[in-house]
């Protein structure tokens, strides 16, 4: 029997973004007893709640998130919890947890702050020590329970990215991997030209 985690934040018209980003808007463009049909029209920038950002974000890179393939952004996935912890360095534990093409989930809890104003400004960060390590672990994707795994100059961004492993961020439910020994996440993006692309991202494991 499979058993699923939704990883991924609702969106809505409240949905706070980073600063400087497009906000998510949503309208009703037509009504089932007005028009015979019912459809929602959706304005958005492309790093609202959960998304995926790809090497061209922040890298010199022409190449589109459409462009990758489906299991890209599929695997084995390792929970990290670093609940408590303002920065995220490495450890020794990590040597042997994290394992070449997984996708790492760090589990910091901050995702119980989703929609708070200062949700953008107090996040925990990932060291560049550990950021190098990912690197040369050859990790498939890094995902994180809080809005980026960096602040400005986003240099955790810009060494992950420029080594071609994408950022699942604004991720949530890591609390109920905690203790799932083994799982996959999957985390399609949307097939377009572009940097970045909001997923509706999952984890799948076997229950008993």
């Amino acid at each position: 029997l499979m058993k699923y985690v939704d990883l991924t934040q609702i969106i809505d018209n409240d949905t706070k973004v980073y600063s400087g980003d497009e906000s998510f808007s949503i309208k009703q463009a037509a009504d089932l007893e007005r028009d015979g049909y019912t459809a929602y029209n959706i304005k958005t920038g492309l790093h609202v709640g959960t998304h995926i950002d790809i090497p061209m974000h922040m890298y010199k890179s022409s190449k589109y998130i459409s462009e990758y393939p489906l299991d890209r952004f599929i695997g084995n996935g390792v929970l990290i919890n670093v609940v408590g912890e303002d920065i995220i360095c490495l450890k020794e534990e990590y040597y042997k947890k994290i394992k070449e093409n997984d996708i790492v989930l760090f589990y910091t809890g901050y995702s119980s702050k989703f929609g708070e104003d200062d949700y953008f400004e107090n996040h925990p960060v990932i060291s560049e020590e550990l950021a190098e390590f990912l690197v040369i672990k050859k990790i498939k994707m890094l995902g994180i329970d809080a809005p980026s795994p960096d602040k400005y100059p986003y240099n955790i961004h810009k060494i992950l990215l420029k080594n071609d492993i994408p950022l699942l961020e604004n991720i949530t439910n890591l609390n109920d991997l905690v203790y799932v020994e083994k799982f996959e996440v999957f985390a399609q993006p949307l097939k377009i030209n572009a940097e970045a692309s909001l997923v509706r991202a999952f984890a799948q494991y076997k229950g008993y």
